[in-house]
């Protein structure tokens, strides 16, 4: 099979366009407006870093970051989101090697932790800082449970 050449065509009002070879349809422009407009081939497309450990990858069914060629973050094209693994099975699917697997820190007042199934009126809080940690319930309007450190 013969090699498709590779063009660069230089435009004043459309920016640096790239395409041909290997990589058929894709283009880049840098637009007048100075942002990188990057258009992938018809199965995506891919960002490096020189060796390729580096990526971040759009491809037609979802978007991967990977760093040290390891996949750390997926957005999958039904909108779930993952870390540390590539098949998430929910909204927002987090999987670590230990107990440090997420971390919620605030600049002002205290983490909290929102919950509220579907379909129902009951909403949970969940709080916590250096000295206690609760769980609070709308719908009885109170704390329901507190741990205090005395």
């Amino acid at each position: 099979m013969a090699q498709q050449a590779f063009y660069t065509k230089i435009n004043a009002s459309a920016g640096v366009q790239f395409s041909g070879g290997t990589i058929a349809q894709a283009t880049a422009v840098l637009h007048t407006n100075n942002v990188l407009y990057l258009r992938g081939g018809s199965a995506g497309l891919s960002l490096q870093n020189a060796d390729g450990s580096d990526r971040v990858e759009v491809l037609n069914d979802n978007v991967r970051i990977e760093t040290n060629s390891t996949e750390r973050l997926r957005v999958t094209s039904a909108g779930r989101v993952s870390i540390g693994t590539s098949t998430p099975s929910m909204a927002l699917h987090i999987k670590a090697g230990d107990e440090a697997t997420m971390k919620l820190e605030s600049t002002s007042g205290e983490p909290a932790i929102f919950w509220a199934p579907g379909g129902s009126n009951l909403k949970w809080e969940q709080r916590a800082s250096a000295s206690r940690w609760q769980l609070y319930q709308y719908d009885e309007s109170e704390w329901v449970f507190n741990i205090y450190d005395a």
